[in-house]
């Protein structure tokens, strides 16, 4: 995976094989700091990123929400205890609720860096490995110093 090949010539990275299973509980560890990576791209009639299979009672420290626009790719960074859960859509089947969360922002909610089921986060649009790799820098840096 990009993320992985990019980060490893900075920092110390564990990639965990994307296997769905009831274990898991985080993607990528960098620098010691578990992270879940959501991907998501806008639909042809939408301008919303749609981050499915989201959930709370998994282990990790930090939520990558890669999003896909396209010409563009943002990422945003932030902290699991940075969500605010009661904004977030819980799934349901057959109309019982479920342990799983959805969680959906726009484009103009990215480029204005306004998403409000954050409390704290980092968006930057990536245009080269180093603007990924700066602000991984400047996310974890925040993540030790908080």
């Amino acid at each position: 995976m990009l993320l992985n090949e990019v980060l490893k010539n900075k920092f110390d990275v564990v990639w965990e094989k994307a296997i769905t299973r009831k274990e898991k509980d985080w993607d990528i560890l960098v620098d010691g700091i578990k992270i879940e990576v959501k991907t998501a791209t806008m639909g042809n009639s939408s301008i919303v990123f749609q981050h499915e299979k989201f959930f709370k009672n998994r282990k990790y420290d930090v939520i990558a929400f890669l999003d896909f626009a396209p010409d563009e790719l943002y990422v945003t960074l932030a902290k699991k205890s940075d969500i605010i859960w009661e904004k977030l859509h819980k799934r349901t089947v057959d109309g019982v609720p479920t342990t799983e969360y959805k969680f959906d922002f726009s484009l103009k909610n990215i480029k204005e860096m306004k998403i409000d089921k954050l409390k704290r986060y980092k968006i930057k649009l990536i245009k080269t490995e180093d603007d990924l790799m700066d602000l991984f820098q400047e996310f974890i840096r925040y993540i030790w110093n908080s």
